[in-house]
């Protein structure tokens, strides 16, 4: 009788145990996000010459975002909502007003791989954007056409600007007829003669190229349209770099853009 005993005690567990099993919720990937990935709840970061810390919330859908340098500090609210598998951040400063609003494919509070969290790295203290494009892709040898240039850039509370465009020789720089003039044209006729550009480097010619640098605060949004001829046939690369930097922090961003046209 003890035995059976036993044995019915034995059962009874068992069943109470595959019971409890199917009450489980079911732990789905989005549910155990970052599990290869490093959660630090708080995580702080050296960028130029400001230190940020990143206090996410425990379920990772906001953080506090306090920037601090030498003569500035200042702090944001991050709200992260997921919404057709992407996620929508709006960033707010303390006094609930919409700083920056950006979409992911990720959670930007989550750092993968080592590297820095998206919303460290697309900060909301500085950011750069540039693109450049072309009235059309296709010329004939000796026609003109127009260089686009758009500058989108934005620092808190104080920024520097600087970008060029690259026009390779034997496309000819004209003029700038909408816009801003360039601050700087450089004349770079052989593959030997080079321009420093500042939070760049070294640019190589055969080029001609165009240099814009401007103080602002805030935002930075300019359209420049310029003109060109197409001396010769085949296919030329244009390029352009833009690099913003908040000044009090030192925080850095840059963007680069390119195309490419065909003459014949």
């Amino acid at each position: 009788m003890i035995t059976k005993k036993k044995f019915g005690i034995g059962v009874l567990l068992a069943a109470m145990l595959v019971i409890s099993m199917a009450f489980v919720p079911a732990v789905s990937a989005e549910d155990k996000i970052g599990s290869d990935q490093n959660l630090e709840t708080k995580a702080e970061y050296t960028i130029g010459n400001a230190k940020v810390t990143l206090d996410n919330y425990p379920d990772l859908s906001g953080a506090t975002l306090t920037v601090e340098s030498k003569n500035f500090t200042s702090s944001y609210v991050v709200e992260v909502d997921k919404s057709d598998n992407m996620y929508v951040t709006n960033i707010y400063d303390l006094d609930g007003k919409l700083i920056k609003t950006d979409s992911y494919s990720l959670n930007p509070l989550i750092s993968s791989n080592g590297n820095e969290p998206l919303i460290i790295i697309n900060s909301i203290i500085v950011d750069a954007d540039i693109d450049i494009y072309p009235d059309k892709y296709s010329y004939n040898d000796g026609e003109y056409g127009t260089v686009n240039v758009e500058v989108d850039n934005y620092a808190f509370p104080d920024g520097s600007t600087g970008y060029y465009l690259r026009i390779p020789l034997p496309v000819e720089y004209i003029e700038v007829y909408d816009g801003l003039d360039p601050d700087y044209v450089y004349n770079l006729p052989t593959s030997s003669d080079f321009v420093f550009i500042a939070n760049k480097g070294v640019v190589y010619g055969p080029a001609t190229i165009l240099y814009w640098q401007d103080l602002h605060t805030f935002g930075y949004d300019e359209l420049i349209k310029v003109k060109v001829k197409y001396d010769d046939t085949g296919s030329f690369n244009l390029y352009a770099y833009d690099h913003e930097q908040e000044i009090a922090s030192g925080l850095p961003a840059w963007d680069d853009d390119d195309f490419d046209v065909t003459v014949s």
